[in-house]
């Protein structure tokens, strides 16, 4: 997404359709507004890439009822409704918002929404290929890759890959958060008992806190199909950057993921969309 025509909106004030209640928290705070995507333009934009991925109309208005921090899920309240952005209505601020720094005083910002190539550089089966590959600039190649196929002024993307700059497999996060194991993504590195007892016997320094992920480890690696098989179900419905124009500033100025059921995401469910911010 870039800066242009709208595609989606982000910032300013509040739209939402004539009659759709602004969404609350369950202590009765209104919920930050994000912003809207488009659901017709991203579809014509994207072309037969994205066709089926959700509904060719309608509209998405974004809230954010937490987003505490990197460690914790950012909890995101998507409303599609069957309207054209002609018809999203300017609502007045309410006298209680949820009220999270990052999200207070956000500018508008229009987006057009351009082709792009997305390639999937932080998925652990392509993270184990280049790792085969044993070429020692490959980091440096795959980072200058991603750069050179981003569009100029980019502030995110919509549907593609959940490419992130720390080299975490997000999909593979929300699989596991989506299970009931979110805590075990710091012990997510190995993908078998071999190279998870070599890395004890290489890396004295770590070796001691290594052991004490034993049990975890063992769990991931028994349940690696179930994993691989949950973050298969999930897509990346849309990614939004830190930037000054917008004046969002994530943590150390990091991105916001917004994940949902690949099959949800067709339809337009989203009642179990949820997103994530990085390790900074």
């Amino acid at each position: 997404m870039t800066r242009g025509k709208a595609a989606a909106r982000f910032g300013g004030p509040t739209l939402l359709s004539k009659g759709t209640p602004w969404p609350k928290s369950s202590d009765g705070k209104h919920l930050d507004y994000l912003g809207c995507l488009d659901l017709a333009a991203l579809t014509a934009a994207g072309g037969p890439a994205l066709e089926g991925a959700w509904p060719s109309r309608g509209v998405v208005s974004v809230f954010i009822e937490d987003l505490s921090g990197a460690a914790a899920p950012v909890v995101v309240r998507c409303i599609h409704t069957d309207v054209g952005v002609d018809a999203l209505v300017e609502q007045p601020e309410p006298k209680t918002r949820v009220g999270h720094e990052a999200l207070m005083d956000l500018r508008p910002v229009s987006l057009k929404a351009v082709p792009s190539i997305s390639i999937p550089t932080t998925l652990r089966s392509v993270r184990r290929l280049v790792e085969a590959a044993d070429e020692p600039d490959a980091e440096v190649i795959l980072s200058e890759l991603l750069w050179g196929i981003t569009p100029d002024d980019a502030i995110g993307h919509v549907g593609g890959w959940a490419s992130s700059h720390d080299g975490a497999d997000l999909h593979r996060e929300i699989a596991l958060r989506s299970i009931g194991r979110a805590e075990l993504v710091y012990s997510d590195y190995w993908d078998s008992v071999e190279d998870y007892e070599a890395s004890i016997s290489t890396h004295h320094g770590a070796a001691i806190e290594y052991r004490r992920m034993r049990p975890d480890v063992l769990w991931l690696i028994e349940h690696a199909q179930e994993i691989a098989a949950e973050a298969a179900r999930w897509s990346l419905f849309f990614r939004l950057d830190s930037n000054g124009e917008m004046n969002l500033q994530i943590n150390d100025a990091d991105p916001l993921f917004v994940f949902a059921p690949t099959d949800d995401l067709r339809v337009g469910r989203l009642d179990r969309v949820t997103g994530c911010v990085l390790q900074s």
